[in-house]
């Protein structure tokens, strides 16, 4: 996938879920696309094991497909926080499946197109 495959899926992700301004409402995109979003601190007083498995996934945020959610560690900073949901919206977004290292790299570059577009930074001439 190249970058600009990446900037046309954040364009898409814009336009369906009609965002006009920043910063953008990442757990309102993830709901858009029939995910729930919970935090860690939820699962882990609910559901011990299944934080165990996210924690050792990942200590920032983790979407499990099967069970139609995404989970995200809320003992971070809000800038930790909004990057890690917006790259949960890219696995999304992107169609990932199954666990691919490449899928990482890709959901990264896909978070912060979408965090600072660079096709609105230009039109509002920031």
């Amino acid at each position: 996938m190249t970058y600009s495959e990446i900037i046309s899926k954040t364009t898409e992700v814009y336009v369906a879920c009609d965002i006009h301004s920043f910063p953008v409402n990442c757990v309102e995109i993830i709901e858009s696309y029939g995910y729930k979003v919970y935090t860690y601190s939820y699962i882990k007083a609910l559901y011990p094991r299944l934080y165990d498995y996210c924690r050792n996934y990942s200590t920032d945020s983790f979407k499990h497909t099967g069970l139609g959610c995404v989970m995200y560690n809320d003992a971070c900073n809000q800038g930790r926080i909004l990057f890690s949901l917006a790259h949960e919206v890219g696995h999304i977004a992107l169609g990932h499946v199954g666990e691919v290292p490449e899928f990482e790299d890709l959901a990264d570059a896909f978070s912060g197109d979408l965090l600072a577009s660079f096709i609105f930074i230009v039109h509002d001439h920031c």
